[in-house]
């Protein structure tokens, strides 16, 4: 399968039912229509940036990315058409990110990975983020959730930041490695 990638600055009519839709079926449509109410907070302020995958006119995933100017980097939400789940598309998706986000404005991006799924951490801890610290508790945007405990992982994409880095001779940007809870 051939993905085409674009990157856009808003969530426009299409992107926005894909952005629903595919986040329905993993956190509830009222999860997800929050998301694109905080997207749109962030697009007033140029802080949103969307990476489409679209196989012909298909839209097969998105990864919105949104500024937090607190903590100086990005962050975001990926997500796969159920249709086109298990073929990984995930995988391509950031792929593309992490070769394209430098010249996209992308210089630092922040995940966090609750320790109860795994998943996420593999999949950070495999494409070489690093962990940056530890939530003890990570609250939802909904009402009365809580995700649990979590590792934030930063990846630096832009060389004269990690270099500062290592010239402060900081401790190692992976803070703590045993924080990891995944298994290889």
């Amino acid at each position: 399968m051939e993905l085409i990638f674009e990157w856009k600055n808003i969530l426009d009519q299409q992107a926005e039912t894909a952005f629903v839709g595919f986040l329905s079926t993993l956190i509830g449509e009222a999860g997800a229509n929050k998301l694109v109410e905080v997207a749109k907070i962030y697009e007033k302020h140029d802080w949103f940036k969307l990476l489409i995958a679209k196989e012909n006119d298909n839209i097969t995933g998105l990864l919105a990315l949104y500024y937090e100017p607190i903590h100086g980097s990005h962050e975001g939400w990926i997500c796969v058409n159920p249709e086109y789940r298990k073929q990984g598309i995930g995988d391509k998706i950031h792929a593309e990110f992490e070769k394209t986000a430098l010249k996209n404005g992308i210089r630092i991006f922040r995940a966090d990975a609750t320790l109860a799924y795994t998943h996420s951490q593999k999949f950070l801890y495999r494409r070489d983020y690093k962990a940056v610290g530890y939530i003890p508790m990570s609250f939802s945007f909904l009402p009365g959730r809580s995700h649990g405990s979590a590792v934030t992982a930063w990846k630096i994409f832009d060389p004269e930041l990690l270099k500062q880095w290592k010239e402060e001779r900081r401790e190692s940007l992976d803070w703590e490695s045993r924080r990891w809870q995944c298994n290889e």
